[in-house]
């Protein structure tokens, strides 16, 4: 076995680790078989978070669009995550069929690269708390309003315990709830394996050593205080040390690739802009710069579109789904095959830690990527609809957070003697987390009010927008 060999066998029998957390709380071997058997630890993983309460609750949460109603095949936060499963799903598919010779076979990667890759696209999205990214903007608003207000509002708080609310982030939120919040029969929430949690770890660091300059923060963070010893756990048994996982690199590209296709076929359907807009954006930016994989996509788009404006039964709404169709299947082919040279391009740089890109911003396509993009943020995230719901949203959960905090406040002080209001609002808060809040006020770990504001932030992300909205409006009726 030369050092390449041994590099990959070594690096990937820790990293696939099929350890669960209950499995190191009572010091026993895992009960899943890791590579066998009618499931293996991978596969187990997978089910746990499809048939998962908060991953079905993704069905009324906004990808671009909130509060959709008039279009019934508009894509919410549920069917983008199935559409990222299914690309990382096949990207895992092509690299250990194509290219086995990056994976030993003692982690039998046919079956578990895939389903690994397919688990972190379905939870990827899970700790998202309503109205999309303006939903960790509003609760990052509300708790800097706090601070402007009262000095002293974090006192006793480490830097980190204030960072995790004043950054607030979803991809941290998903971290909780797996392995805390989706409370089962005890408190190791859906107790996946240590392989998977380190797989859907988008972020490595922690709130308070961000850098918003680094190629992979981007300002982001991975986990609160509150799951640091899960992370603990995490790292000892891959030696995986604020380093990603490879995987995670490869559920980040199809996670762009969607959003930034699909949310354009999204606007077509809505009229928000046609395929004309689209095409007509691609080779403007071609002619500022040619680019060999933006030309493949709009001939290829071009060429389909041209056979099928010919057949005179065809309306125009009809032809522009049809050519819109076309395009997504164009473009996410030509991202998917660029970004999978990309990771093999750079493969041993990212086992050994030392790859700071994403493989969208280096592999061939990287222009056709940025054109989309920055496409999706001129002409529909930008549109005046879409920012006129997302300030429903965001007044909806700030109104929310006043109301949960004074609420928490008055039941934890007052006990017996709090407002029969307050009492109706904190029964409004899931069992589950109220039964987490109060085993972490108990273990005395985290700062009280740390854990109380954890409480609130924890009922805010796990609502649908919808259930946020009308639960608003109930509350403002009741108050009166």
């Amino acid at each position: 076995m030369n050092e390449q060999e041994t590099l990959i066998k070594t690096f990937w029998e820790k990293v696939m680790s099929p350890v669960r957390m209950k499995d190191i709380a009572h010091d026993r071997a895992p009960l899943d078989n890791a590579y066998s058997g009618t499931r293996t630890a991978f596969e187990s993983d997978h089910d746990r978070i499809l048939f998962s309460t908060p991953f079905r609750r993704l069905i009324d949460k906004t990808q671009v669009f909130p509060l959709e109603k008039k279009y019934d095949t508009i894509r919410r936060r549920l069917t983008h995550s199935y559409e990222v499963s299914s690309l990382a799903r096949s990207f895992g598919n092509d690299l250990v069929f194509n290219s086995p010779e990056l994976f030993p076979e003692t982690i039998c990667p046919q079956r578990n690269i895939p389903v690994v890759l397919a688990t972190i696209g379905l939870v990827h999205d899970m700790g998202n708390p309503p109205f999309g990214h303006e939903g960790e903007s509003a609760i990052q608003y509300w708790f800097r309003c706090r601070v402007e207000k009262d000095p002293e509002f974090f006192k006793g708080f480490s830097e980190q315990q204030q960072q995790d609310f004043l950054k607030f982030e979803g991809n941290a939120q998903t971290v909780r709830i797996v392995s805390h919040l989706q409370v089962l029969n005890d408190l190791y929430g859906l107790n996946l394996s240590l392989g998977t949690l380190s797989a859907l770890l988008k972020y490595v660091v922690p709130s308070h050593k961000v850098d918003k300059k680094a190629d992979l923060a981007k300002g982001k963070f991975g986990y609160f205080a509150s799951e640091r010893a899960v992370i603990e756990q995490i790292e000892s048994y891959t030696q995986l040390i604020e380093q990603r996982n490879p995987l995670t690199y490869i559920m980040e590209a199809c996670d762009d690739i969607a959003y930034s296709v699909l949310d354009i076929e999204d606007a077509v359907k809505k009229g928000v802009v046609s395929y004309a807009d689209i095409i007509s954006y691609l080779k403007s930016a071609n002619e500022e710069k040619e680019d060999e994989y933006i030309s493949e996509v709009i001939n290829r788009t071009s060429k389909d579109y041209g056979n099928y404006s010919g057949i005179e039964e065809l309306s125009y709404h009809e032809l522009n789904d049809i050519a819109m169709v076309k395009f997504r299947v164009y473009a996410i082919n030509t991202l998917m095959q660029s970004a999978r040279q990309a990771f093999v391009d750079n493969y041993t740089a990212i086992l050994k830690g030392n790859f700071k890109q994403d493989l969208l911003k280096v592999c061939g396509a990287s222009r056709l990527s940025e054109v989309l993009k920055t496409f999706c943020f001129r002409h529909i995230y930008r549109n005046r609809d879409v920012l006129g719901l997302e300030l429903q949203g965001f007044n909806t959960i700030t109104g929310l957070l006043d109301i949960f905090w004074d609420a928490i406040n008055d039941c934890e002080d007052k006990r017996d003697l709090a407002s029969p209001y307050s009492k109706y609002v904190f029964e409004r808060i899931s069992e589950n987390y109220r039964r987490v809040f109060r085993h972490s006020v108990d273990l005395a770990e985290l700062p009280e009010s740390y854990c109380r504001m954890q409480l609130m932030t924890d009922m805010l992300a796990g609502m649908t927008d919808t259930y946020a909205v009308t639960t608003y409006e109930d509350l403002l009726k009741r108050k009166k």
